[in-house]
């Protein structure tokens, strides 16, 4: 009898390791499966779509978008130095600016790009990091400042090409 109790025993402990063999197989096979849907409702490369820069096109238009001026530069041609914000008239917000390009401008001829055409405003570039004229490219940043010198009051339209990254 007491080789019986003990067999009996022997089975119930096979049955119990086989059962935990097969719950543990079922929870895996059921982890595998949730994890494969997850998988698939994620389209491939969606975390590199959201990290691909962006090009836009803006216009800066004098005097609306250049709201910051200094007085009496250049003299004996004396003019205003008028600076505005590149990346406030963006679609997104930047988490990193990749190129800054000119494209075109519309102008009086007395509109002029610091940097380029004159050297009156103290930069290097017609294009700055922040509202400092020393700060220097806009490139690896996330603001990016438009400079330029006018004689004139007359209006006057910038076509700026801006790849950036934007924010999250």
């Amino acid at each position: 009898m007491a080789a019986v109790k003990m067999k009996l025993a022997q089975h119930r402990q096979q049955l119990s390791r086989r059962s935990i063999w097969i719950l543990l197989c079922v929870v895996l096979t059921q982890l595998l499966a949730s994890l494969n849907a997850t998988a698939q409702s994620t389209p491939a490369g969606a975390d590199q779509a959201a990290m691909t820069p962006l090009t836009e096109r803006v216009s800066l238009a004098k005097p609306d978008d250049f709201p910051s001026v200094w007085y009496d530069h250049g003299c004996p041609n004396c003019g205003i130095v008028l600076v505005g914000e590149i990346t406030r008239k963006l679609n997104h917000k930047v988490a990193r600016i990749d190129k800054v390009v000119f494209v075109s401008q519309t102008r009086t001829a007395n509109w002029y790009r610091c940097g380029v055409q004159t050297d009156v405003c103290g930069t290097k570039s017609e294009f700055t990091a922040d509202f400092n004229n020393k700060s220097g490219s806009c490139e690896g940043k996330t603001s990016c400042y438009l400079w330029r010198f006018s004689t004139d009051a007359s209006p006057a339209t910038d076509v700026i090409d801006v790849t950036y990254l934007p924010k999250r």
